[in-house]
């Protein structure tokens, strides 16, 4: 995670939780590690998906600090 870039509000770096349940639906979820708000995505994602889930994961933070840094 150390390629990921730091929080606009308070230059943490992101805390990401990638919860697989088997043969159900996972969760995925990356934040601020200092809760800042509006800095939050996540999502479900299908059974043994969990790489893209993670993948999805650091493009969607990537984005949001963009979109915030504007």
């Amino acid at each position: 995670m150390t390629d990921l870039p730091n929080s606009p509000n308070c230059g943490l770096k992101p805390a990401m939780k990638v919860r697989s349940r088997g043969i159900n639906w996972g969760s995925a979820e990356i934040r601020c590690s200092n809760g800042c708000p509006d800095m939050r995505a996540g999502f479900s994602y299908p059974p043994d998906h969990e790489v893209e889930a993670r993948k999805e994961l650091r493009e969607k933070w990537k984005k949001l600090v963009e979109e915030k840094a504007q």
